[in-house]
């Protein structure tokens, strides 16, 4: 199911253990950063916010934000320079299990083929759900 994985864990800058993982030629990141921690989160870059329409884009976001706050650790926010989305997910390593994380992942990979399509804003069926609740288990 996964195109490709690099290197399972690789360490950060900062000792943090990470996984880059791809996934319907989609690239997701998993990052581990206390070892004393149960929690990993999992980054997916949706891509560029389009200029024209970043208004309506980031009200949209924020909406499903909104929605989703309640679901769990997980949200959008701007990559640094502030033009490109990402998604970010906290996870539980004790109650993640991987067929879990997969399906979590095949559904942001859906979600960011939407996201390039009509940036959430042709969306006829209300708010996007991108993956919270997927990955707790």
């Amino acid at each position: 199911m996964l195109d490709e994985a690099v290197e399972p864990t690789e360490t950060g800058p900062d000792g943090e253990v990470m996984a880059e993982l791809f996934l319907q030629d989609e690239r997701f990141l998993l990052v581990h950063t206390d070892a004393q921690s149960d929690e990993f989160m999992v980054y997916a870059e949706f891509g560029e916010v389009p200029q024209d329409q970043a208004l309506a884009c980031l009200q949209r976001i924020l909406e499903i934000n909104l929605a989703q706050a309640g679901q769990g650790r997980a949200g959008f926010g701007l990559a640094p320079g502030g033009q490109r989305l990402v998604y970010a997910i906290g996870a539980s390593l004790a109650k993640t299990t991987p067929s879990a994380l997969v399906r979590a992942l095949v559904h942001m990979a859906e979600q960011i083929k939407a996201w390039r399509r009509d940036h959430f804003l042709g969306e006829a069926q209300g708010l996007p759900h991108v993956g919270v609740g997927l990955i707790r288990g």
